[in-house]
């Protein structure tokens, strides 16, 4: 995995777009959420399936969305959100 921005600076990022810019951050989740699922089906065949596993936080929220968009494909299988501990199916 190659990092690009780290957790602070997306952070940043992040807050000047939605404030500084006004771009609602729903609308950004939405629009990243789309990408990956597009990349992952792009990279599956049809005769493979996409598992979507995310963290708790926003982590959870983002990969809640990624999840609503991938349905909308044919290969999707399922998701887990995993919270430390114990995980949730």
């Amino acid at each position: 995995m190659r990092y690009v921005l780290k957790n602070q600076e997306m952070q940043t990022v992040d807050h000047e777009t939605i404030h500084g810019i006004g771009i609602p951050g729903l609308v950004l989740m939405e629009r990243a959420s789309k990408a990956v699922a597009d990349k992952a089906a792009q990279i599956a065949d049809h005769s493979q399936r996409i598992l979507i596993i995310s963290g708790i936080g926003n982590n959870g929220g983002d990969g809640r969305s990624v999840v609503e968009v991938t349905c909308l494909y044919e290969n999707f299988v399922g998701a887990g959100l995993f919270s430390g501990l114990y995980d949730r199916w």
